[in-house]
């Protein structure tokens, strides 16, 4: 790969798969193939975050009584949504001929409906109610409240090196109490694992000391920017600059991935990826959704609204977006009270089922704390993960393993065991405890 092959690198943003983007294919899928309470359900997920393409087809199901009962007047309330501002022909010719089929309280309940509708899902109410205030000062990110005593910079991977490849990573990770990082995750990084690698061999070596007033280091998150090379070359600046044109011209897809890369790739440029993702927002892209949610929770390019944030995470979870699905879960888990812990089970529960790779591993150790998840269930998400893509393989194989224990599959509960270990292993001595564990293992396994 050579500084020619970044821009089509980069270029592959632009297939990704959108969860709203494919929620809504699977939902045209299964209703051509006829399964129309399948359809039903996921038009009306998306539907109820603003996608007037869900609201319209959700409308004609109820009219045809698919995968429901027939219902006339939730038929009329969804296809009139779908077309607010009474722009298209096709559609007020729809709801006239429904009108026909009236009687005039029919046709006042179709309107209050509607009206009902409009109060909590109209594009409206995204704008007036949930419009962040944008402030680009605003980074979101607490103090540095504990600074670095000893560093360790990350080595130019020699093959990226030689092939002129360059780009970023970003890391996130949090303290232990002697002040070595843990919990290190790739927050984002461009191209895609050509520099992790390199980033987390040395992110393991380092040690902080307190900067703060307590003496105790408390496990926060800390984003640190590495950049290789001398940036992008201009061919990447290029395409992002096209991908700029479309976002500007209204495509919400490019809206997206104008936000997502631009602020890294046009670096001298003040872009505000908050109000990007925002426009993008607004036209039912669930994934932008759960962006502006989180920018408004912590103030990221905005003025931080935990209110405005949690109803955006929330549309985003209601188009079944597993990340914010087990964000609504890890914010509820917060707040003491029963309420809060039911609405935290429900969310946990739709991420468990979205069978999202992104968020798999933290869905396996959450249900590993809980009792009323069993061994199989922990193993179907861990099943679900791309053990290539984690940035903490030994917790990963390790949680595999003793899931099996709980199986009492010993002899995979020692293969895991073993992956674990080794991975260990590669930065030093394996810690007493995991040794033991698979000499348990492979001594109930030889039993």
């Amino acid at each position: 790969m050579k500084k020619l092959l970044i821009p089509i690198a980069l270029s592959s943003i632009l297939f990704t798969s959108f969860a709203s983007q494919a929620s809504f294919k699977d939902a045209v899928a299964n209703y051509e193939s006829g399964k129309y309470q399948e359809a039903l359900t996921e038009f009306q997920s998306l539907a109820e975050i603003g996608n007037t393409g869900a609201q319209y087809n959700l409308g004609f199901m109820y009219l045809d009584g698919l995968g429901t009962k027939q219902d006339l007047v939730k038929a009329y309330a969804w296809i009139k949504l779908s077309d607010e501002e009474a722009k298209s022909t096709e559609t007020q010719d729809v709801l006239k001929q429904i009108e026909k089929h009236f009687s005039d309280e029919d046709l006042n309940l179709a309107d209050k409906t509607f009206s009902r509708l409009q109060a909590n899902f109209s594009h409206e109410v995204m704008v007036s109610e949930l419009k962040p205030v944008f402030d680009i000062t605003k980074n979101g990110e607490a103090k540095f409240k504990a600074i670095p005593i000893k560093t360790t910079a990350p080595e130019f991977p020699h093959i990226a090196k030689r092939k002129g490849i360059e780009g970023f990573i970003k890391v996130t990770f949090s303290l232990a109490s002697d002040g070595s990082p843990k919990d290190i995750r790739i927050a984002k990084s461009y191209p895609e694992g050509v520099f992790d690698k390199s980033a987390l061999r040395a992110i393991k070596r380092w040690k902080f000391k307190s900067n703060a007033d307590s003496a105790q280091l408390a496990p926060m998150n800390y984003t640190i920017k590495y950049e290789f090379g001398a940036g992008y070359s201009s061919k990447a600046k290029s395409l992002i600059n096209d991908i700029k044109s479309k976002a500007e011209a209204g495509d919400a897809l490019s809206q997206f991935y104008y936000a997502k890369y631009g602020p890294e790739v046009l670096s001298k440029e003040r872009i505000n990826a908050t109000e990007w993702y925002y426009k993008s927002a607004l036209q039912g892209v669930a994934d932008s959704m759960h962006e502006v949610g989180m920018s408004l929770m912590y103030g990221q390019g905005c003025i931080a609204d935990k209110e405005k944030g949690l109803k955006w995470l929330t549309r985003a979870a209601s188009g079944n977006l597993g990340r914010s699905q087990l964000k609504l879960s890890k914010l509820y888990a917060e707040i003491d009270s029963e309420e809060s812990r039911s609405k935290s089970q429900f969310w946990l529960e739709k991420a468990r089922m979205a069978k999202d790779k992104d968020i798999a591993f933290d869905v396996a150790r959450i249900l590993a704390k809980r009792k009323d998840y069993s061994p199989q269930q922990i193993i179907e998400q861990l099943e679900i993960v791309n053990d290539k893509q984690i940035n903490s393989p030994g917790d990963f194989y390790e949680l595999y393993a003793s899931s099996y224990a709980k199986l009492n599959d010993f002899d995979k509960a020692a293969e895991y065991q073993n992956k674990a270990n080794k991975i260990y292993r590669r930065y030093g001595k394996v810690p007493q405890d995991m040794r033991e564990k698979l000499k348990e293992y492979k001594a109930k396994r030889d039993a």
